[in-house]
Formats: C-alpha cells, sequence, structure tokens
C-alpha cells in the first residue's frame, strides 16, 4: 500500500503522540481538536520529543507534515485513514464516528484508539461498521511498538489486512485480537496493578520493594506502581470498574486506588500518586 494520509481525531496525550509516529513515518496528518490551547501544547509536546532523535531542520521537516483543525468538516474526505482519539467514553466515541462517517468515502477505515471500550459498539454508530476496528496505540506511541488491531464482530478482514500494512509502515508492531473487554495488554496491565496495589495494601513490601521486584524480576520497564502513576489514577480506576463489570471480584477497585483519586493524587499529571513527582 501507498503513503495514505491520515487524520487524528483528539489532540491530548495519545492523539498527539500518534500523530508525530505518522509524520515521522513521512505521512501527511490532519490533526483534530475543538480546543485550540490544546493544539498549541499538543506540538509544544511533539516538538520536545522530537529533540530527542532529530536536529531542528530534521524537526521543521516533520512538524510541517501536521496540520491541524479545530473541527470535523468536509476536508476530512481527503484522508484515508481516520482513527479517533477522544478520552475513553463510548457516548463520545459514537458521536464522534456518527459526525466522521457522513463526510467521508466508503472505502475510508475508521479506527478507534480505545484501550478498553467494546470496538464493536462504538461501531454500532455507523452504518457500515465493517470498515471499523481498534487501532489501540500503547502509551506513549513515540516510543512503545505495539499497536493492537481490534477486529470487532463485523470487521471486513480486508480493513484488517490494511491496517495491519499500514502498522508496519509506520515501524510498530501489529497484533490482531478479538473484541473483548480490555483487548489483550490493558486487561493484564490491569491484573498487575490490582494485584500490586493489593500487595501494597496488604504490607508485604514498601513500594520502592515492589515496583524495584517487578522490574528486576518480570523484566518490566516500570514497576505496577509506576506505571499506574502514569497512566493516571483516575484513567485506572474507570478502567478498573468498567473490568469488574465484565470478569468480577479480580479487578475490583481497591481502597487506596478509590482513596487517592478522592484526594486529587492522580500520579505523573497532578504531581503526586503512589509517588511524588517534581
Amino acid at each position: 500500500m501507498n503513503k495514505l494520509k491520515v487524520c487524528v481525531v483528539g489532540a491530548g496525550t495519545m492523539g498527539r503522540g500518534i500523530a508525530q509516529v505518522f509524520a515521522e513515518a513521512n505521512f501527511d496528518v490532519l490533526l483534530i481538536d475543538k480546543s485550540k490551547e490544546q493544539l498549541t501544547i499538543a506540538f509544544q509536546y511533539i516538538r520536545k520529543y522530537l529533540s530527542f532523535n532529530y536536529n531542528n531542520t530534521e524537526i521543521e521537516q516533520i512538524i510541517a507534515r501536521i496540520s491541524t483543525s479545530e473541527q470535523i468538516d468536509s476536508q476530512i474526505a481527503e484522508y484515508s485513514l481516520i482513527v479517533e482519539a477522544v478520552p475513553e467514553n463510548l457516548e463520545l466515541k459514537k458521536r464522534i464516528f456518527s459526525e466522521i462517517e457522513p463526510l467521508v468515502p466508503e472505502d475510508t477505515i475508521l479506527a478507534t484508539n480505545t484501550s478498553q471500550i467494546s470496538v464493536t459498539s462504538i461501531a454500532s454508530a455507523c452504518e457500515n461498521t465493517c470498515r471499523v476496528l481498534g487501532m489501540h496505540f500503547s502509551n506513549p506511541p513515540h516510543r512503545m511498538e505495539l499497536v493492537e488491531i481490534i477486529r470487532g464482530l463485523k470487521t471486513d478482514e480486508n480493513t484488517v489486512d490494511m491496517v495491519v500494512d499500514i502498522t508496519k509502515q509506520i515501524g510498530k508492531k501489529p497484533y490482531v485480537v478479538n473484541d473483548v473487554q480490555g483487548f489483550v495488554v490493558s486487561r493484564i496491565a490491569a491484573a498487575v496493578i490490582s494485584e500490586g496495589i493489593r500487595i501494597l495494601e496488604e504490607g508485604v513490601c514498601d513500594k520502592e520493594t515492589l515496583d524495584g521486584i517487578v522490574k528486576t524480576g518480570l523484566n518490566h520497564p516500570m514497576g505496577p506502581l509506576e506505571l499506574v502513576d502514569h497512566i493516571g489514577l483516575d484513567i485506572f480506576l474507570m478502567l478498573s470498574s468498567d473490568m469488574f463489570e465484565a470478569y468480577g471480584d479480580r479487578f475490583r477497585a481497591s481502597r487506596t486506588l478509590k482513596q487517592y483519586v478522592e484526594a486529587g493524587m492522580l500520579g505523573k499529571k497532578t504531581g503526586e500518586g503512589f509517588y511524588k513527582y517534581a
């Protein structure tokens, strides 16, 4: 498949990272967010992360491939792949897809970056559900190789094959999975984090020891408490609630997690979670 134009809807942490990854791979990208301020912040982060690997000339060349808009409108008809990366809210995602579908040709691929919501449920907002699938990038997209490709109930296999090929073009490793709550990576990560918090609550060891054991013994890049601070404790609480509904007690949110969220200790983004940050 030749290089195609990609539209990313949502300029938050995941959206800006996905836009950066495609631009680095020489794709033309349209980044859409209703907030002008969010778009400004997105470019600040993209420039920061690019500076680790590129000189100023190369950075400007990559940035030039990313255009922006504050609304979903007819210009998205020019883009062959639309990647939705708005917050994890089913109704919001369905509304976005219902806005997008009438504006794009029949062969445009519609992907959602959801980390755990049913792709089939999101696709139900569309008339043509065959072209809808999940394209779950890991955080941060510019560093992590994994992209889970989630096949919805009615996703066409040709659509899956095309997105697998696109994922390889941007230097990522695609793995195709079926549509269940949490898919694979979020489900396993949730189990590890939940058990880590329980171990801390039981007083088995302190947080530094817990994270150190997991990193050293299991070769994980981050321990479970470091990881949940990185994800955001509020995000993980929401994920835990959905997992509990789907799979039962093993994903029940802990008392500590709920208390930290109530106290506004959400992890890195607020300067304090299980650890304190400058």
